[in-house]
């Protein structure tokens, strides 16, 4: 599994975005230096949440990542601290800017546009159609209030840089 999104997912995503950029003769954006400035904040914001998200997971609700796929794998108390109290999909929000910022290193316009616009189709429908309804049912209230008042998917900027919990 690790393979697959490690490796695989980028390389596909790099060979898919040059092969549609190259067939509709799409010219290289953003222009150098921006391109690699861009990435590598994509990349890094990418990273630190993703793997950010998986620690506090781990580390305040006894859970992994493939708790939906694996029960025995769900947290046994809901997360709302960490990263998880500037949106309540981190792994989601840091998983896109890594796409994002591959889009920018590469300068595809494709891998900025399709693919960013693709994940966050199919990862909505899931998440509202299958695991929002499960962690309603599990957490009940308490997760409805953190609903409530936690961003979906983009952190709000102010929550960045307050230090009190909301």
């Amino acid at each position: 599994m690790a393979l697959l999104f490690g490796i695989g997912l980028p390389l596909g995503v790099i060979v898919i975005g040059r092969g549609v950029d190259g067939m509709f003769n799409l010219p290289p954006f953003p222009p150098f230096p921006l391109d690699l400035l861009l990435g590598a904040l994509g990349l890094l914001l990418g990273y630190f949440f993703g793997l950010g998200s998986i620690y506090n997971l781990y580390q305040s609700g006894s859970g992994l990542p493939w708790g939906d796929v694996d029960p025995e794998a769900q947290s046994t108390k809901l997360v709302t601290g960490g990263l998880y109290r500037y949106t309540r999909n981190p792994m989601i929000f840091g998983t896109f800017c890594l796409i994002v910022g591959f889009g920018f290193v590469m300068q595809s316009v494709t891998t900025l546009a399709l693919f960013p616009s693709i994940f966050m189709v199919i990862l909505y429908i899931w998440v509202k159609n299958c695991e929002e309804p499960a962690l309603e049912k599990r957490f009940g209230q308490e997760y409805i209030a953190y609903r409530r008042n936690t961003p979906f998917l983009f952190p709000h900027p102010w929550r960045l840089i307050s230090k009190k919990e909301p």
